[in-house]
């Protein structure tokens, strides 16, 4: 009686070259470079950035070993929303009386082909602004979308106050 013995070796595979930012990270085994991309674009993360605000653009790059075909792409990655000091999620709202604008559309301003849109989280005053027509910094390309976040100031703490003693909740204390 024969045996066959199973390969995890796959012959249609091939040997792709993985580059972030420029620089060689990894070699692995795909089928075809979007796989391969599908891999790079997997690999990247955040952490290796560190000290970095706001939106970051990831190039990434697959060239394979035994053809030298190539593909590419940009992973682009906004900051993690940070933590609400309610301990709740965030409640973002656009006030008039804080953020200005027009009445019917308060905290969004146009700014290129798009808008720059300010919200503020109505239990701790943080700031989100959110820029439609945002351009990248290394290439110019424009149109893209980037994510801030902004520490309250005495305008957003106000607020909040206000929205508070309306409802009737006691003002929070940090402890």
């Amino acid at each position: 009686m024969m045996h066959s013995i199973r390969s995890t070796y796959d012959a249609g595979a091939r040997s792709w070259r993985l580059y972030e930012n420029g620089n060689r990270y990894d070699t692995i085994e795909a089928r075809s470079s979007a796989e391969a991309l599908d891999a790079a674009r997997d690999g990247v993360d955040r952490v290796n950035y560190d000290g970095v605000d706001g939106t970051l653009y990831i190039d990434i790059r697959v060239v394979c070993v035994q053809t030298g075909e190539e593909d590419s792409d940009t992973v682009i990655l906004d900051p993690e929303e940070p933590p609400c000091i309610s301990a709740q999620e965030h409640d973002w709202r656009s006030p008039y009386s804080v953020l200005g604008g027009l009445e019917e559309n308060p905290g969004v301003w146009g700014h290129g082909g798009g808008a720059i849109i300010t919200a503020i989280c109505a239990h701790c005053g943080r700031y989100r602004v959110t820029d439609t027509w945002a351009q990248r910094p290394d290439t110019g390309e424009q149109g893209l979308t980037e994510v801030e976040y902004r520490e309250p100031d005495d305008d957003s703490l106000a607020y909040v106050s206000r929205r508070r003693k309306q409802r009737g909740v006691p003002e929070m204390t940090e402890e």
